[in-house]
This record gives C-alpha cells, structure tokens and sequence, in this order.
C-alpha cells in the first residue's frame, strides 16, 4: 500500500516537474524583447536578431516585431536618433523628395543587393505583416490595427515611414536624380 501511494507521489511530483520546467512562450518573447532592446543599445544587431528569431516570430505581438524590424534596421545601419536628427531635416531643403537622396545611409548604397538597402527592406518586411497580415492580403494600416493594440498599430506604422522614406532616400540616390 505504502509503495503505491509512493509510486503515485513520484509520478504526480514527475509530472509536476515537467510541466513547470520552462517559460512560457509568451514570457520567453518578452524577456528576448528586453534583452534585444539592450544589444541594440550597443549597436549588437546581428545578436538582437538572433535571439528574436530564436525564440519565434509573433506576428501578433507589436513590441517584439517593432524590435525585430529595429534589429534588421540596425544591420543596416539606421537608427532613429540619427533619422531625426541629421536625416528629417533634410526632407524639407529644396528638391522636394531629393532632399531623401542627401540621406547619410543613402550614400552607403553601392548596388542594390547593398545590405544597407537588403537589411532594411527586410525590416519594413517585418512591419508590413505586423498584426497577422498574411502576404495574400493587403499589408494597409487598417489590417495591421486589426491583429494589434491601436498603440501598438500606431507605433509601428511611425517606424515604417521611417524606415521607407529612408528606403527611398536609398533607392534615389543610387537610381539618379530625384528632381
């Protein structure tokens, strides 16, 4: 009698064990979130990249693809400080989008397989299909709002102007003139 209840106790602390070893996947994708958003900070975009894609994309989950479009943004060398800082500015100088071609990152471009222009077409990739949107739909706003929060929604399409007026500049400047 005793060796059955022993048996059933071993084999219920068994079970136990195996089903509280682990994060979540949800509590993986942020603390994943957390540590790419420190990596970046130091400019670790392949690491950032890594651990994301590692733990899983979440098309769902507006925080871990804005920083997974942050990562390949990095690789490609853009950051945001810098875009509005240096880079805005010079939208609104004479030539109309010309101005984009005067972009510091659209002069690294040498071909159009340059992985400034690869890497961060690869990040306005991860925002158009934010929010679940499959690639046989349409990747608008308004399907991106309905698979995430309205912040989250919001947030994202900030960082994708960013990102294509940068793909723009990028693109003008190795194709020719703007004007």
């Amino acid at each position: 009698m005793v060796k059955k209840y022993l048996l059933s106790l071993l084999n219920l602390l068994l079970l136990l064990t195996l089903l509280s070893c682990g994060k979540p996947a949800e509590q993986k994708r942020e603390d994943a979130v957390l540590s790419a958003n420190i990596m970046l900070s130091t400019r670790q975009c392949q690491a950032a990249i890594d651990l994301l894609e590692g733990v899983g994309r979440d098309t769902y989950d507006g925080k871990y693809m804005a920083t997974l479009a942050s990562a390949y943004a990095c690789k490609a060398g853009f950051t945001e400080p810098r875009f509005f800082v240096d880079e805005l500015p010079k939208i609104g100088t004479p030539g109309g989008l010309g101005g984009l071609t005067r972009f510091t990152l659209a002069s690294s471009m040498t071909s159009p397989t340059a992985d400034s222009f690869v890497n961060l077409q690869k990040a306005i990739d991860v925002l158009l299909y934010a929010g679940g949107v499959s690639s046989t739909s349409e990747p608008t706003a308004a399907n991106r709002a309905l698979g995430l929060s309205s912040v989250d929604a919001q947030n994202i399409n900030a960082q994708l102007m960013y990102l294509v007026l940068t793909q723009m500049g990028l693109y003008l400047n190795y194709y020719g003139n703007s004007s």
